[in-house]
């Protein structure tokens, strides 16, 4: 995080020494606001920027492969460790010998499975929160943002094949099965299937 004084230069509008939800910009910040905002009262201040900012810097956010020790053995040792760009809510997919990551910002991080190895770094179309986690079937991949923007993704290529809105917010994993993905919003079950792009089969309340 940047120092309160730098934000403050650059985003406290009317200089009041804290931050509403209007003055910060699209980005981490913003889709942080009501964790950073610690007492709720719909003011981010300097002391609860800067306890933020200490637990931040004290993170060690990190995904590791582990790897058993031999039979007879107990105990397991460390494969490999990545530690950028680590999802804050999402889980890591595995895919077809891949790991997955999305986090918030729309940011997604592609690693070999057997290395540890960075693939592939991105960002999706939709960059704000990320509370879904990353699913996959049929060689694509399927993002959904806490906004209901949901983007798919090729697993070979990582190209955006497609995007779809919701229309609600959406923080629940998708489901597939049976050539359908399911998505769970804020009001609703929606079903896709192969074949009707962007319509939904069939909702419930």
């Amino acid at each position: 995080m940047a120092s309160f004084e730098e934000y403050s230069k650059e985003h406290d509008a009317d200089k009041d020494g804290r931050f509403i939800d209007a003055e910060i910009p699209p980005g981490d910040m913003k889709s942080r606001f009501l964790q950073l905002d610690a007492d709720k009262d719909g003011f981010i201040t300097r002391a609860e920027w800067e306890s933020m900012a200490r637990i931040f810097d004290a993170a060690k956010n990190s995904i590791l492969a582990l790897r058993p020790e031999s039979p007879g053995k107990p105990g397991v040792a460390v494969a490999w460790r990545h530690e950028r760009a680590i999802p804050y809510v999402p889980s890591p997919l595995y895919y077809r010998g891949r790991i997955f990551l999305v986090k918030d910002g729309g940011i997604f991080t592609v690693l070999d499975a057997s290395s540890g190895q960075v693939v592939k770094t991105g960002r999706l179309p939709a960059e704000g929160a990320y509370y879904s986690s990353p699913v996959a079937g049929g060689g694509n991949l399927y993002a959904t943002s806490l906004a209901g923007d949901v983007t798919v993704l090729s697993a070979e290529t990582f190209e955006v094949l497609s995007t779809a809105k919701l229309n609600e917010s959406c923080a629940a994993t998708p489901a597939i099965a049976g050539g359908r993905i399911y998505f769970r919003t804020e009001r609703r079950l929606l079903a896709f299937a192969a074949g009707a792009p962007g319509k939904a089969e069939g909702s419930a309340r």
